[in-house]
């Protein structure tokens, strides 16, 4: 692809991009391997830039410019540049893994693009403990995570709308429930991952439960709603009165449209009726809100409020 120029550890290297490769062929995201003289660095194209030997070139290119002139000027004053982020070295033997980059290679090292072997030797290959997702942007290397190592760390799933945050999210816990590597407690709040979900171009996409059945077990707390959309579950969460504390009205102030004082009175219903009590006992006050507000101390309609929202 190119050797490198210039750059740091914590920048980037640049690399000026050989005669022969196109620029358009470059693109962001793409691993690269740059060949040290003691080791691999194994890095990601984050930028792709276009350069010039001297700045009044740019400024003042010869016009017109026939194919003959841009033969001659391209690959020497004017020549593709890429911004190269290296993230870990590898060393020449096979059996070397990847290691956390302390430093980076030196001038007109040269820079390829990440093969097969490569990519093994940094994320591993498929096999029972490591877990095919996917393949690179514009490359046909797989990428394979190992879910032993993934099952011990925190990790989130992020992008933009429309990026596949949902599938990607379906296959790492397809892998971990396949190779048995942890168990997975899903808040699934748009009934995306258990029975079934719909893809980008609004196709049925089968959930986890159609998948491996018996290893998924599927929670509901509306069961009309899971029986109308054809969701099949397994059982259903209720909530009984006297596990609602007062806090929990608290953290779903906004979510239930309630003022700070109306969400404050649950406290004072707390104390009026006792701890675990006062909920069941204030939904069934009915009319006799005024009198129960004034006995409180506390703004009738800010009562109201949080009995209309609670009453549903």
């Amino acid at each position: 692809m190119g050797r490198v120029v210039g750059g740091s550890l914590s920048e980037g290297l640049t690399v000026k991009l050989d005669k022969d490769a196109s620029i358009e062929e470059m693109a962001v995201g793409r691993y690269t391997v740059i060949q040290g003289k003691g080791k691999k660095f194994f890095g990601m194209v984050s930028d792709v830039t276009l350069e010039s030997v001297g700045g009044r070139l740019s400024e003042f290119p010869p016009e017109p410019l026939d194919p003959f002139v841009a033969e001659v000027l391209s690959g020497t004053a004017l020549y593709g540049g890429l911004k190269v982020s290296p993230m870990v070295t590898i060393g020449v033997g096979k059996s070397s893994g990847p290691e956390p980059v302390r430093t980076i290679p030196g001038h007109f090292s040269r820079v390829r693009e990440a093969s097969e072997e490569d990519m093994a030797q940094v994320f591993g290959s498929e096999d029972e403990r490591h877990f095919y997702v996917g393949n690179p942007l514009d490359m046909e290397t797989k990428v394979c995570l190992d879910l032993e190592e993934y099952a011990k760390r925190s990790n989130g799933v992020f992008g933009k709308s429309g990026t596949g945050k949902t599938f990607l999210t379906r296959l790492l816990l397809a892998g971990s429930i396949q190779k048995g590597t942890a168990v997975n407690l899903v808040f699934d709040m748009h009934s995306e991952y258990g029975w079934e979900s719909s893809s980008e171009e609004r196709t049925k996409v089968k959930g986890l439960k159609q998948l491996f059945r018996s290893k998924v077990v599927v929670f509901t707390l509306d069961p009309e709603s899971s029986r109308r959309r054809g969701v099949s579950t397994d059982y259903t969460v209720k909530i009984g009165y006297e596990e609602i504390e007062p806090e929990d009205i608290g953290l779903l102030r906004e979510m239930l449209n309630l003022s700070q004082v109306a969400a404050d009175a649950a406290y004072m219903l707390e104390r009026e009726f006792g701890k675990g009590k006062w909920l069941e006992r204030f939904l069934n006050y009915g009319e006799g809100l005024p009198e129960l507000a004034e006995k409180l101390n506390v703004n009738p309609a800010a009562l109201a409020a949080l009995w209309r929202r609670l009453d549903i």
